[in-house]
Formats: structure tokens, sequence, C-alpha cells
């Protein structure tokens, strides 16, 4: 059937009915029942239609079994409302139904009263009804009629928490409740949405006690959406001990959270952990002014203890002057969950949300398997902007961070936590953090930009970060590490990070792990003394190569280490490039020096794999004076020569040719090279001035 004969059958079916005629009457003027109109498939079931809704007796099935199409039957519906309305009793208001019903017209059952101001409708119940909705002060019994399809809550006389229950319990199944814009209500005990609806609206709900230990709103119903929302907690509620208070909480499966003012909630939205409830959706939120309690049992913005939920898109704070726990939290607690879901603790994405305020940790995977954090935007977290724990297969990436903590934030102090944008704590397999950029405010403070700890038997097995940026504002802001390894781990990839702060180790590797790190950036903005470029001196060799290192009182330190790699690095401005102090068989090869003053030291363990760095050959070239010589005597010449050290190998290359004479050359002081000729041809023996080159060859331990 066309569009246009479609809208044609929904139009004189809606007119028939608003005009209340009979079908003779109404339907005589139109063609499809004058005589010779045409008998088709269509047009007979058109008529079946028509008939059946004017007269109000079921029309017969069409042909082929098929009941009529869908838009149809709203045509019909749309009509019949609108028919009722306009023959409905008329009140000024709800109120006056509710308050005043003695001065409305006296009812009988069946009759609709209409409210214009707030264009609600009611249908007056039997006396003896025991299934009514609500019922006046005059006793009268009456059955809500959904407004344009939706519940509205000054229709089922809403005052308080317990007539809010009373409509969420009545309404059916299915039903949308939408609380208008200009409708405040203070409310004294949490609500229950025990059966699938959709409650939405931007009403205000003031949930003003009740709410201490509890939910303000708790969903146990499947299916359940709410949508444009808007509630507070405007007396800031909340309890330190004992049960936990919450905007919204989440126990049950396929629940959508969508565009939602929350305000002064200590947690905002979550999912508990007695399911294991799935397939959660947290949408477009503005979580507005959390409470913190400064535990570790509560104060988050938004939580998620179940599996396959995707949070995007929110906005998220901490009140100012509170101790929050975590702004987007996703974490398995197994031992709570009753039920199975398709990947238990598993599948969260938190996508593009923004969060500040100083929660102690901005987003976190605590035990999920498959996470993926991308595109957030976190500041001002005191112990660390986004934190990845005992998980696996975890992705971070593209997110930017805010770092402003300070020395004198010292929020959940006990715990001991090592504070900086990312941490990596306790069993990691799989775990990414790429592409993301941080920047640390003047005056700010970090231990780490990327802090990978274990803890006790659980070790970091394979982690990887590549391509982050951690810049600071200038020298007041300060990371004492780049990147911090310590408890121990099996392989970790530091590859294309850039760190450039006042620092006092780029990468410090402080405990067993096997780390390759590569063309990483390694910037100190403010020479800290004592301060490492590359700081490894436990456990496990590792490779690094095609580091820069710049602006260290020491390169790299490879110290006491079996077998790595050091190759390709530059170190530049530094006092000491590289310390291999009591490492065997490292091998170092390739790296370049620029202003720096102690090229390689203490390399005579790993002597025969320090080869081809620059520095390594040091070389003199000038004119040496015409001299004799009578026989049995010797003639010196002397020059300084940087790095000279004794026991290096000195080779000259000396233009004149040696007459018979015979030549030697030593490190005769630090810094100096001495040549030496002896005449031992028994006459005496002349050299013109001549042109010669001094090479200085690096052996073991040099400067």
């Amino acid at each position: 059937m066309d569009e246009d004969f479609t809208c044609s059958r929904r139009a004189l079916t809606a007119s028939a009915l608003l005009l209340g005629l009979a079908p003779s009457a109404a339907l005589a003027a139109s063609p499809l029942f004058r005589p010779d109109a045409q008998n088709s498939e269509e047009i007979n079931k058109l008529r079946q239609t028509l008939l059946a809704a004017v007269d109000d007796t079921p029309a017969e099935p069409a042909a082929g079994g098929q009941t009529p199409p869908d838009e149809a039957k709203q045509a019909v519906v749309t009509a019949q409302n609108t028919r009722e309305s306009q023959a409905a009793t008329q009140i000024g208001s709800a109120r006056d139904l509710f308050e005043n019903a003695g001065q409305t017209p006296a009812l009988s059952a069946g009759e609709v009263v209409f409210a214009r101001r707030e264009q609600l409708s009611w249908e007056v119940a039997d006396p003896s009804a025991q299934d009514h909705h609500v019922t006046t002060a005059s006793g009268l019994k009456l059955y809500v009629l959904p407004s344009g399809g939706k519940h509205d809550p000054r229709a089922w006389n809403v005052t308080d928490a317990t007539s809010y229950q009373a409509m969420l319990d009545k309404v059916p199944a299915g039903s949308c409740i939408h609380n208008p814009a200009e409708w405040t209500i203070d409310l004294t005990d949490g609500l229950v949405i025990g059966k699938r609806l959709q409650l939405e609206g931007s009403g205000l709900l003031r949930f003003v006690a009740g709410i201490e230990r509890k939910a303000a709103i708790r969903i146990t119903a499947d299916g359940t959406e709410i949508r444009g929302l808007r509630m507070t907690n405007p007396d800031k509620l909340q309890s330190a001990t004992g049960g936990r208070s919450y905007g919204i909480e989440i126990q049950a499966n396929e629940v959508l959270i969508e565009g939602n003012f929350i305000e002064y909630f200590q947690n905002a939205i979550a999912v508990r952990s007695n399911g294991e409830f799935y397939s959660t959706r947290i949408i477009g939120n503005r979580c507005k002014d959390c409470l913190g309690a400064g535990k570790e049992d509560r104060g988050d913005g938004i939580v998620t203890w179940g599996a396959q939920a995707t949070i995007v898109g929110n906005i998220v704070n901490l009140a100012e002057g509170h101790d929050g726990r975590v702004g987007i939290h996703a974490e398995s607690l197994r031992k709570y969950e009753k039920t199975s879901a398709p990947h238990n603790d598993a599948m969260i994405t938190v996508t593009g949300n923004v969060i500040w305020g100083q929660f102690r940790r901005g987003i976190v995977n605590e035990g999920c398997t498959g996470f993926v954090a991308s595109g957030n935007v976190v500041a001002d977290a005191t112990w660390w902007a986004f934190a990845i724990i005992l998980s696996r297969a975890s992705q971070v990436s593209n997110n930017t961070v805010i770092w402003s903590r300070t020395e004198a934030d010292t929020q959940g102090g006990s715990w001991r936590p090592q504070r900086g944008p990312f941490m990596l704590y306790g069993s990691q397999v799989g775990t990414t953090i790429s592409d993301n950029s941080v920047y640390l405010l003047a005056g700010s403070t970090a231990r780490a930009g990327i802090c990978v700890q274990g803890a006790r038997h659980w070790r970091s097995l394979i982690a990887k970060a590549t391509n982050n940026s951690f810049v600071a504002a200038d020298t007041t802001a300060t990371m004492q590490s780049g990147v911090l390894l310590i408890g121990g781990g099996e392989r970790v990839i530091l590859s294309g990070n850039i760190f450039r702060a006042p620092l006092r180790t780029g990468i410090h590797v402080a405990s067993p792990c096997r780390v390759t790190a590569t063309d990483n950036h390694l910037v100190n903005m403010d020479k800290i003394p004592g301060s490492i470029g590359i700081l490894c001196n436990r456990g496990e060799p590792g490779d690094y190569q095609g580091n820069t290192v710049d602006g260290f009182s020491k390169g790299i330190e490879y110290s006491e280490m079996p077998g790595g790699s050091i190759e390709g690095n530059r170190i530049l401005n530094c006092d000491i490039g590289i310390d291999l102090d009591g490492s065997t068989d490292t091998t170092v090869t390739g790296n370049r020096f620029r202003q720096t003053d102690a090229r390689i030291v203490k390399a005579e363990r790993s002597e025969p794999l320090v080869s081809g760095n620059e520095g390594q050959l040091s070389v003199w070239s000038g004119s040496i004076p015409e001299f004799s010589l009578a026989d049995a005597q010797c003639h010196t010449f002397t020059t300084e020569l940087a790095g000279a050290a004794f026991g290096d190998e000195v080779t000259v290359r000396y233009r004149a040719g040696l007459n018979g004479l015979q030549m030697t050359a030593e490190v005769s002081a630090p810094g100096t090279v001495t040549v030496t000729w002896c005449n031992r041809t028994g006459v005496a023996a002349s050299q013109p001035e001549a042109v010669a080159t001094i090479e200085l060859r690096k052996v073991g331990s040099y400067m």
C-alpha cells in the first residue's frame, strides 16, 4: 500500500471517530463505500478496519488471516483518545480533582475526567473497584489514563515517596513515567523499580531523607530505562559505615541509564555485585559533586561490578574538599556473584568521559578481562588517574590526564600508594598503555608517570607502554621517575614514550623484570644531582636501544647485570654517559654522546662486547717539531688527549718515517699521551718536522 493511501486511511479513521457519527453517516461520503467502489483485497481490509473502529465491534480477519496493519490500529487508538478528552468532564487542574472533589460534578463509573492545566485524564472506577489507581479526598476511585502514552506523576497524585512508590508498583510493565519539567517533589525514602519501566523527565526528585545507607532509586527489573531524570541529595546524606548510599543502584540486566542529572550522591550510579548483572549502558549522564567518605569501600562516581557494561560520555566530578574513591570503576567481585553472565567479569568499555576532582583514582579496572578505556579526560586524581589491577587484556589509549596532585594531597596515605598518572598493579596479562597525553601542572608532584608494581605473589607478566607523552608545565612540577618497575615481573615493553619533566630517574627498573626499552625520549628539565636517565640495577637483563637521554647526572646505569644490551642510544648533556659497574657479557655498541664528560665507565667485565661507540676512539692530529738524536738517546713528545686513561691503547701514525728509530706511545698521565723515539742505530740521527696522528682506543673502563 503506498504512503498517500495509508495517510488517507489514517485521516479518515480519525475523522469518523472525532465526529462521533454512525457508520452509515460517517462513511457514506467516502469513495470507499460508494456502489461503484473497487472491491480489491486492500480496499475490503480497510473497510473492515473503519467499521470496527466506529462500531466498536471486532473486525473480520483480512485475506490470508492477517490482522489490520499496525498503522491502522494506532490511528484508531489516537482518535479514540482524542474523542474521549473532548467528551470528558473538564476541571481546572489535578489539584481540583484530588483536594476539592466535592466541587466537581457528580461522576459515574466509566466517565472520563480531564484536567485542562496539566492535560491529564482519568476514568472513574466503580465504587467497589479494588484495582483502581488513585482515590480522591472524597473517596472517588479513579484509573489514570496515560497522556501521550506516558504516565504523569501528577495524575497519580504523587506527593511523597510513598505515593511515588505506589505509582511505580501499579503502572503496567513497559510503561513510561514522565516527570514534568516544572514539577519538584521531596522524597523521604528511596524508590524501587521492580518491573520493566521507563522513567524520564526533567522534574526534580529531591531525596531529603531515608537514603543514608541505601539507594535513592534501586532497579531490580531487567530492561528498565532511566532517561533525562533530574535527582539530587540536597542535604548530602551519606554514611561512612554500614550500608552505602547510591543515586541509582542497578540489580538487573539490560538496563539503560542515559542523560540524567545526578547530584550530591556518595555513589552516583552503581551496578551491584550480587548478580552477575550484565549489558548495562551508562551514557551521557552528569554526576555532579559526588560525595567522598575518605574510605576504600565507597565513594565512586560510576561503578560496575557486573559484565558487558558500556560507560560512555559521562561527566563526573567530586565535590570540593571531599576524599572520593574512584571516578569510574569496573571491578570483579566473584565471591558475591549469584548468577552467571556471558563472559563474567569481562568486556567493559569506558569511553569519552570527563572526570575531575580529588578522587583517589580516576578510572580503574580491577580484575576484569577485556577492558577498554579510550578518549577520556581525567584531572586531579590523588593516587592514580588510571589504574589497571590484576587484569587481563586491558587497553588504555588516547586519554588525557591533567596531573595536579601536590605534596599536600595525602588522601589515603595509610595505603602508601606510589602516586602518579598510571598504575599497573599486580598481575598484568596483555595490558597496553598507549598514545596517552599527560600534562603536569606547575607545583604538582608524582612518584612515577607509569608505575608497574607487583604485589606479594602477583607479578606483572606482559605489559606494554607505547607512544605516551608526559610533559611538565615548568621546573616546579616534579616526577621522580618516568617509569618505575617494582615488585617483580616477567616482560615489560616501553617504546616511543616521551618524558619531559624534572626527573630523578627516567626509567627505573628496581626489581627483577625483563625490560625492553626502545626509542624513548627522556629529557630532564632540571638536572637534579644524582639523577639517572635509565637505571637498571636488579635482576634480569634488559635491552635498551635507540633511546635519547638528555640532561641527567648519569645517562645509563646498568650495574651488576648478566648480559643484556645497550645499543644505539643518544646520551646528551650528562656528566657520565654509561656506567656498567659489575655487569658481565653486556653488549654496548653504537651509542652516541654529546656534551657528556665521561662516556663509558667501569666496563672491565664486559670489555670484549664494548665496541663501536662514538667517543670510544679519541684522536690527536698535529705537527711534531724536528729533533736530533745521538746514538743511544731518546726524544719525547707529550700532548693532552681528553679522556686518556692508564691502560688505553695508543697508536701513532708518523709521516716522516722512522729511519731506524724505535717509537712507542703511552698514556703517561690522565688526559696526557707521550710519544717516545729512541736511537739504537749506532750513529747520530735527525728527524724533520712531520705531521702525526695519535689514536687512543678505549679498552675496558674508560672516561
